[in-house]
């Protein structure tokens, strides 16, 4: 099996399309050795970032 088949944007688009699922889906990725843990923990935290200030900025408009 090859180690680290998706893409950043690969990844992304997955989070985007299944956020109620994320915990499980990052888990599975993650016992199939699609992504790396520490990749999938990054990618997580960048997502959130990203998210919260998408957020802040709709508040502030």
């Amino acid at each position: 099996m090859r180690r680290g088949w998706l893409s950043r944007s690969d990844l992304a688009e997955l989070l985007l399309a299944q956020q109620e699922r994320l915990p499980r889906l990052g888990q599975i990725l993650v016992e199939i050795g699609a992504i790396e843990p520490a990749v999938l923990e990054a990618e997580w935290n960048q997502f959130h970032a990203s998210r919260s200030e998408a957020a802040e900025t709709l508040l502030c408009v």
